[in-house]
């Protein structure tokens, strides 16, 4: 594994993927450091929570999301959904025109399971999703392929729902956020 010693900082011992978590329902509480794993038979939305359309593509969810940019641009595009990444949003520049490498971005160079990848730290933007709104400080571009599709897709993570649950929904299709 690349960057050995960061996974080691935090004890990483290895990936639980979609093949396990797409036969449940599976509740991420961020603020609690907890994953939990209901049965889709038994589990119901929560009053009060959104619900959005996940489509599937190679077992992985995607969702809808509209993009407001730091230059006032919106971009409403796919992204992958991926309970695995701690950061709140890696954009993939070349994705869409407006989508593009920040040139006086903050350069950074970010390990992952399958290698390392230069990246560069972006302006602040907003993403909403299903009608709720979440401020990025400072977003990750790549100009990366994304590793689950092989294609251009921005990707949100664990880190955007810092303060609120979510429930990726695999059987019933779809993205609670509390």
């Amino acid at each position: 594994m690349p960057c050995r010693e960061r996974f080691d900082e935090i004890n990483f011992g290895g990936v639980i993927g979609a093949d396990l978590f797409r036969q449940f329902v599976v509740e991420v509480d961020p603020g609690a450091r907890r994953v939990r794993i209901h049965d889709p038979a038994a589990w119901r939305v929560p009053e009060g929570a959104t619900a959005l359309p996940i489509t599937l593509r190679s077992g992985h969810p995607y969702v809808e999301a509209t993009l407001r940019l730091a230059d006032g641009n919106t971009v409403t595009a796919g992204v992958n959904v991926d309970i695995g990444m701690n950061r709140a949003l890696t954009l993939s520049a070349g994705s869409h025109p407006s989508l593009v490498m920040p040139v006086d971005g903050k350069p950074r160079k970010s390990c992952y399971v399958n290698g390392v990848q230069e990246e560069r730290e972006g302006g602040p933007i907003a993403i909403s999703l299903g009608g709720i709104r979440f401020e990025v400080p400072a977003p990750i571009y790549t100009s990366s392929p994304n590793a689950v599709d092989g294609v251009r897709t921005s990707t949100i993570g664990v880190g955007l729902f810092t303060g609120r649950r979510f429930v990726a929904d695999y059987p019933g299709r779809r993205l609670v956020l509390f």
